[in-house]
């Protein structure tokens, strides 16, 4: 697989996930796996502790 440089479509022009779906319902499943992984509460920038 060839890799997807931004800088060759720094507008985003191109629709690549109508062109791509495999590799996005891939990395889709990577960040969600990845989500699963954090706190489901964390302290804010601006929050304070007790």
């Amino acid at each position: 697989m060839k890799p997807i440089l931004v800088l060759a479509d720094p507008a985003a022009s191109k629709h690549l996930v109508a062109a791509h779906p495999a590799i996005v319902k891939k990395l889709s499943a990577k960040v969600a796996a990845w989500v699963a992984t954090l706190p489901k509460e964390y302290l804010k920038t601006g929050d304070q502790q007790d």
